[in-house]
């Protein structure tokens, strides 16, 4: 059973203190958006979709480009989360965002506002009809010629070590390699029909898979915390109390030992750029 759109948003309202320190790979990923479209440029207009503490933004912030300079281009970052839209207007980089509650479902801006527009790994956690949903604000909030990145997962290596547990004590036991994330995510072909479905057409859809690495240490850290929670209730509700604790105990010990000697997992994101 996959956990509920109210148990994401919950972790993700718990984890908006630790988020970026958590899983620094978001901000390769967004170095990596950020390349992947035409340059951002002081007249450009930039909407961080579902921004989270701000990554996208604060990528683009510290370029060459505009780290020294007064010449900025306009960003608006949006998020649902409060405790995420409040941590980024904590950050040093606030006075040059303008950052607010939204729902990328119901984007309150005008028809063709902006040149580029960036939503990183966010659409996954909506069902397909509420995805083609934001992809079709993001669609209409672009300007004509305006550029689009959307990015899912194709694999969460770290899920590895979590798997790897889990088989030690029941080598039988199914663990999904997306988590909580459902596996039709895990491809690009659902990634370009949401996009399609918002009204981008498909031969101006471009699609790659994007790896770097991510350190086991990351199951130690406290913004992970709920995400193991979730996932231990998630894989192991059915199993006998015996078989519980014995996993839990096991678990442990592993995340004491990726502490002590840290292993690199793949993660593989699938980066789409789609115009206008």
């Amino acid at each position: 059973m996959s956990p509920t759109k109210e148990e994401i948003e919950a972790h993700f309202e718990r984890s908006a203190e630790t988020y970026e320190e958590t899983f620094p790979v978001m901000k390769a990923y967004a170095e990596v958006a950020i390349n992947s479209v035409p340059p951002i440029t002081p007249s450009s207009v930039v909407h961080d979709n579902a921004s989270g503490p701000g990554i996208v933004s604060g990528v683009i912030l510290s370029s060459p480009s505009f780290a020294s300079s007064t010449n900025l281009p306009k960003i608006y970052a949006t998020d649902l989360s409060d405790a995420m839209i409040k941590i980024l207007k904590k950050k040093p980089l606030a006075d040059k965002v303008d950052a607010q509650v939204m729902n990328s479902l119901e984007l309150t801006f005008p028809d063709a506002t902006f040149t580029h527009s960036f939503t990183n790994f966010a659409v996954m956690g909506m069902s397909l009809d509420d995805a083609k949903k934001a992809a079709s604000q993001i669609y209409r909030t672009l300007q004509p010629d305006g550029t689009a990145e959307v990015s899912t997962w194709k694999k969460l290596g770290y899920m590895d070590m979590f798997k790897e547990v889990v088989h030690q004590i029941k080598p039988d036991a199914v663990v999904y390699e997306g988590g909580p994330i459902p596996a039709q995510w895990m491809t690009q072909e659902t990634l370009r029909d949401v996009l399609v479905g918002g009204g981008f057409k498909t031969e101006q859809i471009e699609i790659k898979a994007v790896a770097r690495d991510i350190s086991g240490s990351i199951w130690a850290k406290e913004g992970l915390q709920g995400f193991t929670q979730m996932m231990t209730k998630l894989v192991t509700e059915s199993w006998e109390d015996g078989e519980r604790e014995a996993f839990l105990k096991a678990l442990e010990e592993r995340i004491a030992q990726e502490q002590k000697e840290p292993r690199n997992y793949q993660m593989i994101a699938w980066i789409a750029v789609a115009k206008k």
